[in-house]
């Protein structure tokens, strides 16, 4: 994915700037943006995609007692 984002980038640099380094760089510092986002916020963006919520005891008892249980035994 990053290298069609770089060669993008260079394709569109050529052709809007006559110059395909700064769509490279441009690529570049895209990649790097996405990069961070996807290091620091991934796990919420995927699990707000899924739907997923919290939970509290007084919403399912035995799914909250399962999953504290399991968390409890992680190795």
């Amino acid at each position: 994915m990053g290298a069609v984002l770089v060669l993008l980038g260079w394709f569109l640099g050529y052709i809007f700037a006559s110059n395909g380094i700064a769509g490279l760089i441009v690529a570049l510092l895209i990649w790097g943006i996405m990069t961070l986002i996807a290091y620091f916020q991934g796990d919420n963006i995927l699990l707000s995609v899924a739907g997923a919520k919290k939970i509290s005891p007084s919403d399912h008892q035995q799914l909250y007692d399962v999953v504290e249980e399991m968390k409890s035994h992680r190795v």
